[in-house]
């Protein structure tokens, strides 16, 4: 995990989840509910030169594009695959090279 952590920092990665919390129901997307997200708009704002932002899998994605008016920021984003152990459309070889 150290090499990791050093990585992140070296190359000045910033991870963070899109909700803060939420209650969810079973294993499907639909069962989340009570969504808080967290202060994005606050995060964009004092961190100006981020320009790039990542997620993992559709549901973080839709779930920011719903919470947050990034648009205003002109962040652009690129949906990555989910690591989810339940998302079986592709194989973790495949996932980990879109990864890189």
């Amino acid at each position: 995990m150290r090499k990791g952590k050093e990585f992140i920092l070296r190359h000045n990665i910033a991870l963070w989840d899109v909700l803060i919390n939420c209650h969810k129901e079973g294993v499907r997307p639909h069962g989340i509910n009570d969504e808080m997200p967290n202060d994005f708009e606050n995060f964009f704002s004092r961190y100006s030169n981020i320009k790039f932002v990542f997620f993992n899998g559709k549901l973080a994605a839709d779930m920011f594009d719903y919470h947050v008016e990034w648009k205003k920021f002109k962040i652009e984003h690129s949906i990555l695959p989910s690591f989810k152990q339940c998302d079986y459309k592709k194989t973790i070889d495949e996932k980990v090279k879109e990864w890189k």
